[in-house]
C-alpha cells in the first residue's frame, strides 16, 4: 500500500439502520455492517484496489466515535496482505456519514490456505500415486521461520505435512516456502508406510 486511501460512506448507506418513518436512535452500527459499507466505498473511490474484504468490530453511532478495522486482500499467486484502516464517524444527521482511511504501510503479508492446499493435493497426487480425498492449510504468514501444518487425507488417514517459511520478499508481499523433501515428515506420520503399502496392493477401492 503506496500512499494513504480514503473514502466516506454516503448517508443513504446507512439510512437503512432506522426504519423508514420511526424516531428510534441509532445506538451503534454492527460491525459486518461497518466493514461492508467501509469496503463498497474504497473500491467504488479506488477502483485500483485489489478484491478485498474489512473486517470490523462494533461502532458506536456517535459524532467521532471511530474504531480499526482490518482489510485483507487478495493478489496474484496466492498472496494476501493485511491493512490497517480506522472508520470514523463525521456526522449522524441525515442517517449519517463514514470517515474510511486505510494506513499507508501493510501490517502484514503471507500465503493463502488455499494457494498451499492447491499446491501440497498436487505434491501429494505424484508422491502417492492418488488423489487426497481432501486437503487443507491454515493461512501462513510470510515472516521467515513461520511454520503451519497442512492436513491431507487419504483412505480416510489423515496425514501431515508442515510447511516453512524460508524467505520473505517485502516489497512484492512475496513469501518463499518449503515442505519438507519428502512432504510427509515420517515422524509425524507413522502409519505412512502402512498406507503407502495399501495403496500399492490396489485398496483405493476399499
Amino acid at each position: 500500500m503506496q500512499r494513504l486511501l480514503v473514502a466516506t460512506a454516503s448517508a443513504a448507506a446507512l439510512a437503512g439502520l432506522v426504519a423508514c418513518g420511526t424516531t428510534d436512535r441509532v445506538e451503534a452500527i454492527p460491525g459486518a455492517r461497518v466493514g461492508t459499507m467501509a469496503e463498497h466505498q474504497l473500491e467504488a473511490m479506488h477502483s485500483e484496489l485489489a478484491t478485498g474484504t474489512m473486517t470490523c468490530p462494533r461502532l458506536e453511532f456517535a459524532l467521532d466515535a471511530s474504531v480499526r478495522c482490518v482489510r485483507l486482500a487478495e493478489l496474484s499467486g496466492g498472496r494476501q496482505i493485511r491493512v490497517l484502516g480506522t472508520v470514523t464517524v463525521t456526522s449522524t444527521k441525515d442517517g449519517g456519514r463514514l470517515h474510511v482511511r486505510l494506513d499507508d504501510d501493510v501490517s502484514e503479508f503471507g500465503v493463502s490456505g488455499e494457494e498451499l492446499a492447491n499446491d501440497l493435493r498436487a505434491r501429494s497426487q505424484r508422491l502417492l500415486g492418488t488423489a487426497p480425498t481432501d486437503v487443507s492449510c491454515p493461512y501462513l504468514v510470510g515472516r521467515t521461520g513461520a511454520v503451519v501444518r497442512c492436513e491431507v487425507v487419504v483412505l480416510k488417514r489423515t496425514l501431515i505435512a508442515p510447511v516453512r517459511v524460508v524467505g520473505v520478499k517485502a516489497a512484492d508481499y512475496a513469501t518463499d516456502y518449503r515442505f519438507s523433501a519428502e512432504v510427509f515428515d515420517k515422524r509425524l506420520n507413522p502409519a505412512l508406510p502402512s498406507l503407502l503399502r495399501e495403496i500399492r496392493s490396489g485398496g483405493l477401492g476399499s
